[in-house]
């Protein structure tokens, strides 16, 4: 049975139009096929369907994860800089401003892909009108409802797209601590968002300027830049629940395949095996059955399944004894 996964597909009746359904691979100078009903061509297709549009998805989640964690290695490597180097001219601090930027602004732009399609993903996967699809948008939707960070953010990114970049300044912070049997300096780097900027662009979203202006004149993005993250990381996190027995079912479907073209006299190399559809020798549709997608999706949502904690750690240097 293909996964009850929603409208991926349209209706399509394959004994009028399609002759042959087939498994079968034409690779490394062997050939074997066995024959396949229609329903379990269509069900191949689904499941590769589903398995391609939630590996699209996770591969958006892991372009935010790695461009939020490009910024935050520019920001250890700078502050490292300045704690050998020193402080340096102002042409300097422009160039690491300017580093934060690019970093932060390819972060954001992941983000909005991934805010954007999240809404087709859904439809693609459990449906148009599917309570699990209204899940994941409500998340967000609450998430702007509720946390400033991710207003914040939303606001910066429409900035940065048509008007300027989201960090103004830098601004050092050195905090000596006192404490047996030493002195210790304590130091950081922080992005600077200026409000009054930012209130230049007429199309900056007023009742976020007005939030921010209670913040102070000039904001460290930093927090709020967690903030935004992990509600996007929750967001997807709830699709991830809703989706994974779909993505089962379909890696199930796969494989029920390919062992159904191993006990019909295939050799069991998975290589190059397609279900497909053909009319008078003709290929009209091939569903690759052996991508290896479903492991590619399993070490995607793997590699970022923490995301969601980002704001709860601050990373430094310091030994616990020292």
């Amino acid at each position: 049975m293909p996964p009850q996964g929603g409208n991926l597909l349209h209706a399509i009746d394959f004994h009028q139009h399609m002759n042959q359904f087939l498994i079968t691979r034409y690779a490394l100078g062997r050939h074997h096929e066995c024959t396949i009903s229609s329903e379990s061509f269509q069900a191949a297709k689904e499941a590769f369907a589903i398995l391609n549009e939630v590996v699209l998805l996770e591969e958006r989640f892991d372009a935010i994860a790695g461009g939020f964690l490009d910024f935050e290695k520019v920001m250890l490597a700078k502050i490292l800089e300045f704690s050998y180097a020193g402080f340096k001219d102002g042409l300097h601090q422009m160039a690491v401003r300017r580093d934060l930027n690019r970093t932060l602004m390819n972060a954001l732009s992941a983000a909005r892909g991934y805010i954007d399609h999240l809404p087709q993903t859904c439809s693609s996967v459990f449906g148009n009108e599917d309570v699990r699809k209204h899940a994941c948008q409500t998340s967000l939707r609450n998430s702007y409802d509720n946390f400033i960070g991710y207003r914040i953010f939303e606001a910066l990114r429409n900035h940065s797209q048509h008007s300027g970049f989201p960090i103004q300044s830098i601004s050092y912070a050195h905090q000596v601590e006192r404490e047996p049997p030493r002195t210790r300096s304590r130091l950081t780097l922080s992005p600077i968002a200026e409000v009054e900027t930012l209130a230049q662009n007429d199309k900056f979203k007023k009742t976020v300027l007005t939030e921010m202006r209670k913040l102070g004149k000039k904001i460290d993005l930093k927090p709020h830049l967690r903030e935004y993250m992990r509600c996007i990381a929750r967001a997807h996190y709830i699709f991830r629940e809703h989706a994974s027995p779909l993505v089962e079912a379909a890696n199930v479907t796969l494989n029920e395949l390919l062992q159904q073209f191993t006990t019909s006299g295939g050799d069991g190399n998975n290589i190059a095996i397609h279900a497909i559809s053909k009319i008078d020798e003709k290929f009209i549709e091939t569903i690759p059955l052996a991508t290896g997608i479903y492991t590619y999706c399993e070490y995607l949502t793997k590699s970022n399944e923490s995301f969601n904690q980002i704001d709860d750690f601050y990373i430094a240097s310091a030994g616990r004894d020292s």
